[in-house]
């Protein structure tokens, strides 16, 4: 639950673009993924909370970004994907000086 006044919370660093709603302090909906180049629109009478996703591990989804467009009735979101060399990204993990143990569980997301 949001208190507090606020009209929602937008977190990071979780690598899965997912969001939940709240409609007069009741849940609206369950953990949902944020659809890919698709707008999510929340009005006023509803608080949100969002995580936004990852550009370089990802968990259960493309790699992606959020942008988040504010005005006096309405935040909207949207998961835009974004595309690289993953082969490359992953050459770069086995290269780096990161411990073995490291570079495996990061190399698994992409396996």
């Amino acid at each position: 639950m949001i208190e507090g006044g606020a009209r929602g919370a937008i977190f990071g660093h979780t690598h899965r673009a997912k969001y939940k709603s709240y409609k007069n302090n009741l849940e609206v909906s369950e953990v949902l993924t944020l659809p890919i180049r698709t707008k999510v629109c929340f009005d006023l009478n509803e608080k949100f909370l969002v995580t936004n996703g990852s550009l370089g591990q990802p968990r259960g989804s493309i790699s992606s970004f959020l942008i988040c467009d504010i005005d006096s009735n309405n935040v909207s979101l949207q998961s835009v994907p974004i595309e690289y060399d993953i082969a490359m990204h992953c050459e770069s993990i086995n290269q780096s000086s990161l411990t073995e143990e490291t570079k495996e569980k990061l190399l698994k997301y992409y396996n």
